[in-house]
This record gives C-alpha cells, sequence and structure tokens, in this order.
C-alpha cells in the first residue's frame, strides 16, 4: 500500500522529479526541465503530484487542468520501483478524482514497451483515439513526433486537441 501521496506545484518537490523525468521520456517527449519549472511558477493549469513511498520519490503525474477537460502531460514512475503496482493504483486514483474526461498522448505501438503502455492506459478505461495526431515540438531545436490520443470520458477529441496545441505548447 502507498502512503504519504503528496500533491504540489512547488518547483522545490518538481525538481525532485528530475532525474526521474529525464530518464522516463526521451529529449523530444519532453520539456528542457528549466522550462519546465517555468510552466509551473507560470501557468494556472499546470499542476503537478508529486509521489513518495514511505518518504522516497515514487513518480509524478503532470497534468493541465482546463474546463471541460484534464490533459496528462507526463507520468511516470522511478525505474526501480516499476512493475510493483504502484503506478496503476496513482493512475487510478487519479481517474477517479475528477469528473472530467482525461485526454494523454503515447507513443505508437511499434515496440513491446509501448505496446504495454497503451494495455496500462486501457485497463485504466482508455481508448484509442482516431484523430490523427503529432505531438507539437516542445521548443523549436526539437522536432513535432507522431503519437496517438487516448482518453477516457465522453469529450470532443478534435477540440481538446486545439486547447491543447494553443495552452500546452504555444501553437
Amino acid at each position: 500500500m502507498v502512503s504519504n501521496i503528496k500533491k504540489t506545484t512547488s518547483n522545490l518537490d518538481i525538481v525532485l522529479t528530475r532525474s526521474v523525468y529525464e530518464a522516463a521520456f526521451a529529449p523530444e517527449h519532453r520539456r528542457n526541465f528549466e522550462d519546465l519549472l517555468e510552466i509551473a511558477r507560470t501557468k494556472r493549469a499546470f499542476n503537478a503530484e508529486i509521489f513518495k513511498h514511505t518518504n522516497e520519490l515514487l513518480g509524478f503525474i503532470f497534468y493541465w487542468k482546463f474546463p471541460n477537460f484534464v490533459y496528462v502531460e507526463h507520468f511516470a514512475i522511478a525505474e526501480r520501483l516499476r512493475n510493483r503496482g504502484f503506478g496503476g493504483e496513482f493512475f487510478r486514483d487519479f481517474c477517479q478524482a475528477t469528473t472530467l474526461p482525461i485526454i494523454l498522448e503515447v507513443e505508437k505501438p511499434d515496440s513491446e514497451t509501448n505496446k504495454r503502455r497503451i494495455r496500462f492506459y486501457e485497463n485504466c478505461g482508455f481508448k484509442i483515439s482516431e484523430t490523427p495526431y503529432i505531438q507539437p515540438a516542445y521548443n523549436p531545436k526539437k522536432t513535432p513526433v507522431p503519437m496517438l490520443l487516448m482518453f477516457r470520458g465522453e469529450m470532443d477529441v478534435e477540440k481538446s486537441v486545439e486547447t491543447i496545441k494553443s495552452e500546452v505548447y504555444g501553437q
């Protein structure tokens, strides 16, 4: 059982996630960490939940709460603590804590790891959207990445993508 769950948007706590964040996501799938800290400081819709287990960093979820939906930008569990049920427990609790539809990006199922991630989200009630999607580049030095969208709840995926591109990626 997981204890000492901490939800925060404090830059001090977000700094603790840096090594997990950078290990879990390839550079094209994440922000520069300094940019992430700036967003945490300045964007009201941005939220961070830091998960701890017996005072050890377990993982985090970075998400954006908009009036009509929630967009999960990043969710990761520390590698040494994966496959113990923590991720499923936290993500299901996260989903149950909101009445809003939730949308997120996943890599295409071209590897076993990516297929496992998709199954993880399907087990949490998500469906793959048929809406074609390319993740915008996080900055001009990075390239856009073809991805899939998954969602839970009733939502207008195309309209949500417009909000994500505008508010999250600044396009």
